[in-house]
This record gives structure tokens, C-alpha cells and sequence, in this order.
């Protein structure tokens, strides 16, 4: 580990056809804050109190997988800004999601606030070649416990621009999951670390712009050109403070009707939402974008 101490005990353990392999486990590190650790081809990757999206990596990994394409997911107990810790899962470096969010139960294409994770269960992870990540979890339906094999489906596209810090005190983040193939017409919006109970909609463009404090708004609209609105879809963040929407790609809103995404297109993302500056004032803010190039 490069400070001196000694492989004390192994957990989780994988390897690919291609030869590239992890493990986890811990050190013999006497301080305990970096004990347990995950390693792989190249020597330890990620230790017990380094910074990760979220927060700071707690206690050790409770699951892990590999794919063909070596990326890999796994869940760590992670500390947010708050001081909450909660396991977390993650692919390669991107946050998957957090015990306390909602799911989407029925597969409507929407979160459904009252079926949140309760905990991921330990070595059932794994991920396929698409990059989907699947996992074993209990959920809260509405006070019950059920098990659940979940999917999270891959994120797609490149996101850009900065977000200001809303009220949560960190950025909102948007993502787009489903596939690029237009004429599938499937794509689902989501946006995290929104402040909660917050109500907010998506945004579409094909033009990237970057406006700062538009309409006197906290946030940064990273969208130019025609940007379309879906206000027909107004949702509340909830507790989780996360939306999610599956749209519809045959009649993206633009200011003058509607229309399809085509193959080919890049057509650009983004969230609206309700927010509260350090004094309690209302305004609104905005998330990052994420860009999707449809084939």
C-alpha cells in the first residue's frame, strides 16, 4: 500500500477472460482510518478515506464484480457532507446509487417514492458487458421489507458545465440512461443532490450554452438555441432528492410543438428546479448537462 503496512484478510475477489482481476479486503494499517481497501490490476486503487463522488469512503467494500470490458462496480459505506453514512454503489468512479433512494417498483419508467433501498446485499453484484449494473437489495415498500434484484441501467452520453451548489449543499447532477439507438425510444432523465422536496422539470436543446444566473436564477443554464421544456412532467424530489423520467424521443418540447430525435442527432439535457439560497429566499437553480448522441 506504500505506507508501510501488510495484506491482513481478503473478501470479495473477481477476474475477467482478459486476465484483468480485483480484490478487497484489509491492511494491517494500526491507524484503522485506512484498513480496507480495493485493488486491481495496477496495485490498490481505492482505501477507506479517500474522496469519492458523494463523500469519503467508510468502513470496507460489501460487494464488487467485474465485466468483460473491466470496468467495475462495487458498494462501499460512504460519509456524505452531512456526516451520513450510507452504502453506495458505484461503477468504475460514477455513483450508482444510495441506500434511501427510491426505485422505480413498476417499471414505468418513474421513481416511485415510497419503494427506497434498504441495503444492498454483501457479493451479489454484478455487471454486464453493456455496463447495466445489477445487484440484490432489500427495499422499503412503504414499511415492508422485500428482496429485489434491481437493475441500474448504463449512464449515456458526456456530461459538461458546471452546476452551482443549491441548498443540499452540492451541485445537482443529471444523467440519461437506456439506449442510444433512436428508434428504441429509450431514454430515461435522471437528476441527483437536488435540494429536497424540491419540484423541477427537464430541459432539452440540441445547442450547449452557458448562461450564468439567467432570470436571476443561482444556477447556470447549460443550454443555447431552441431549449424546450418538459413542464407537462413536474416532479418533486422527495427525501432522496432525486427525479427521474423516461421521455418520450418521438416528441421531444421545443418552443414551437414537438419533435423526434433522429440517428445521428446530439440532443442536450438539463434540470430546472425550485432552490433556497443560505437565507431561506426561494430562486431556482440549475444541474449540469449531459449530452446524448443518438445512432
Amino acid at each position: 500500500g506504500g505506507i508501510g503496512d501488510r495484506w491482513d484478510d481478503f473478501t470479495w475477489c473477481g477476474i475477467n477472460e482478459a486476465g484483468d482481476w480485483f480484490f478487497c479486503g484489509a491492511t494491517s494499517n494500526t491507524s484503522g482510518a485506512q484498513n480496507e481497501y480495493l485493488c486491481r490490476n495496477d496495485g490498490i486503487w481505492l482505501r477507506e478515506g479517500d474522496t469519492v463522488a458523494g463523500g469519503t469512503l467508510r468502513g470496507g467494500v460489501v460487494a464488487a464484480g467485474i465485466n468483460s470490458s473491466s470496468e467495475i462496480a462495487y458498494v462501499w459505506d460512504v460519509e456524505d457532507a452531512g456526516g451520513v453514512v450510507a452504502e453506495t454503489l458505484y461503477l468504475e468512479d460514477r455513483l450508482v446509487a444510495r441506500v434511501g433512494d427510491p426505485v422505480d417498483w413498476d417499471g414505468d419508467g418513474t421513481l416511485d417514492p415510497n419503494d427506497t433501498i434498504e441495503r444492498f446485499l454483501g457479493g451479489t453484484v454484478s455487471v454486464a458487458s453493456s455496463g447495466d449494473v445489477y445487484i440484490a437489495a432489500i427495499v422499503d415498500r412503504s414499511g415492508s421489507n422485500v428482496d429485489a434484484y434491481l437493475r441500474f441501467p448504463r449512464e449515456l452520453g458526456e456530461r459538461y458545465c458546471n452546476a452551482n451548489a443549491n441548498f443540499s449543499g452540492g451541485p445537482a447532477s443529471i444523467s440519461a440512461h437506456g439506449s442510444l439507438v433512436a428508434a428504441q425510444n429509450d431514454l430515461t432523465l435522471r437528476c441527483a443532490s437536488m435540494p429536497q422536496q424540491s419540484f423541477g422539470f427537464f430541459l432539452v436543446s440540441r445547442t450547449e450554452g452557458f448562461s450564468p444566473n439567467p432570470g436571476g436564477s443561482a444556477g447556470n443554464l447549460c443550454l443555447g438555441g431552441s431549449i424546450g421544456r418538459f413542464q407537462q412532467n413536474i416532479l418533486n424530489s422527495g427525501a432522496a432528492a432525486v427525479i427521474e423520467l423516461r421521455i418520450d424521443l418521438a416528441a421531444l418540447p421545443q418552443p414551437n410543438g414537438t419533435t423526434a430525435a433522429v440517428a445521428g442527432e446530439t440532443w442536450r439535457f438539463s434540470t430546472w428546479f425550485r432552490d433556497a439560497d443560505s437565507m431561506g429566499n426561494a430562486t431556482s437553480n440549475f444541474s449540469d448537462a449531459v449530452a446524448v448522441t443518438f445512432r
